[in-house]
């Protein structure tokens, strides 16, 4: 069986989109911005960090900054609230609810399988447009993009347990 590497990616991303979901399914939003006393994170920053770092990956990097972006969802303002090196707990009333948050995580998820489509072979060899911490060209940043997000995968399959835990199933 042959495939290329846009299916391959695609196929990815769509995996491991609909595993975050399903891990979330099911927990209230008023459990998304409780961080357990054994781990200094939240279902909110998680979900929140995803949808940044994914903006970042598989969007800005591969077609450039996309500004207008700030009409439909405010991703200047969800940077600041979850990217690298922010806080889980700081700012709980400025964040958005669970649904809010998983409306714009499907839009941006939507907006990078587009651009995974429309974007040929050759391209992917081809520098980020953005300076990339963990990616030179690319299909380094794609790639990274579902790896990290399973990464966080496994952190929010923690939380949703010792969510459970504390208060007695959900």
């Amino acid at each position: 069986m042959e495939m290329n590497i846009q299916i391959l990616i695609r196929e990815q991303l769509e995996s491991v989109d609909r595993w975050t979901l399903n891990l979330v399914d099911g927990i209230p939003g008023s459990f998304w911005k409780i961080n357990p006393p054994t781990i200094d994170t939240n279902l909110n920053w998680q979900i929140g960090h995803i949808l940044v770092s994914k903006y970042f990956h598989a969007i800005a990097c591969i077609n450039g900054p996309m500004p207008e972006l700030n009409q439909n969802l405010p991703i200047s303002e969800y940077m600041s609230l979850y990217n690298v090196g922010s806080q889980s707990n700081t700012h709980l009333e400025i964040k958005p609810n669970k649904e809010r948050l998983l409306y714009d995580l499907n839009l941006i998820n939507q907006l990078a399988i587009r651009f995974i489509n429309d974007l040929s072979e050759e391209n992917l060899n081809l520098k980020t447009e953005l300076p990339n911490p963990v990616a030179e060209t690319k299909y380094d940043s794609l790639m990274w993009t579902f790896k990290h997000q399973m990464w966080h995968n496994g952190q929010i399959a923690l939380l949703k347990k010792l969510l459970k835990d504390q208060n007695n199933g959900i």
